[in-house]
């Protein structure tokens, strides 16, 4: 576990709005992005005045990292790596939280050493909580923003004080690692707040 940034707070909360796609949509996907660039105007929203994509982080004294989604009514607790590490499965519902995790402490590599000795390293397990309230596949951005919102808490967590653009470029390299790809508008949608037209130019880094 070299490298390995300890927990930098206990417990922590963020939340995202959604987005609702207005024009521009699919422009934000390769090969169109890669070749010409894309344009999208979309709006982040609250739901009944709620920001709608939640994530809790608290630190736990046992040697485990716990994952649940409140809204799909499942839960897994990773007391090994290898449960860490499968994530590559865009049908669990937790492979958000545990791509996540893998990202943010390991860079998506797998370390040599036992899960015991990460969490060690760490400072003690984790548990990792999310709640949307949204349908999932509602087609307002929920997983994109879900990983954003992830990805936020746990840099927050590690104290590694990403500003937006990063959040947005990490949850791009994020969903390769969950074998979803896709475009950058959902995450953009969330990330970044009120009513915008993004634009980005063409190549393999959408900027």
């Amino acid at each position: 576990a070299a490298g390995v940034r300890p927990w930098r707070c206990a417990e922590i909360r963020v939340a995202l709005p959604a987005r609702i796609d207005l024009a521009g949509g699919w422009s934000d996907t390769p090969p169109h992005s890669l070749e010409r660039g894309g344009a999208v105007l979309n709006a982040a929203v609250t739901i009944d005045g709620i920001l709608p994509i939640q994530v809790e982080a608290r630190r736990l004294a046992e040697p485990a990292f716990h994952f649940a989604s409140g809204d799909l009514g499942v839960e897994q607790t990773c007391t090994r790596l290898d449960d860490l590490l499968d994530y590559a499965n865009p049908h669990d519902p937790l492979a958000i939280h545990k791509a996540t995790l893998a990202y943010v402490v390991l860079g998506g590599s797998r370390p040599r050493r036992t899960l015991g000795h990460l969490i060690e390293a760490l400072g003690g397990g984790l548990s990792l909580h999310s709640n949307v309230r949204l349908p999932k596949g509602s087609g307002l951005g929920t997983s994109s923003i879900l990983a954003a919102t992830v990805l936020s808490t746990l840099g927050e967590v590690c104290g590694l004080a990403w500003d937006k653009n990063a959040l947005f470029t990490r949850t791009l390299a994020l969903e390769q690692m969950l074998t979803t790809g896709g475009g950058w508008q959902d995450q953009a949608g969330g990330i970044f707040r009120g009513i915008k037209m993004i634009e980005t130019s063409s190549g393999l880094k959408q900027s």
